[in-house]
């Protein structure tokens, strides 16, 4: 398999976080948050997919870090 789909969706959640941190500064908690979500389930459905090619269609955070 090859690792593009997972390396495109790691750059999106660096993305994410990177905006995150940003909105934190201005004291935009909720955006903040709601950012870091997003960064982390894009992290690991990144790594499910580099792992075993599937991730189940959730954005439980609790199940993918379970999987």
């Amino acid at each position: 398999m090859s690792d593009t789909l997972p390396k495109q969706r790691l750059e999106i959640a660096t993305e994410d976080l990177t905006v995150a941190h940003l909105v934190f500064a201005e004291e935009h908690l909720a955006h903040a948050c709601f950012l870091s979500q997003q960064s982390i389930e894009k992290s690991l459905k990144a790594y499910l997919i580099a792992r075993a090619n599937s991730y189940p269609r959730t954005h439980n955070l609790v199940i993918l870090l379970n999987q």
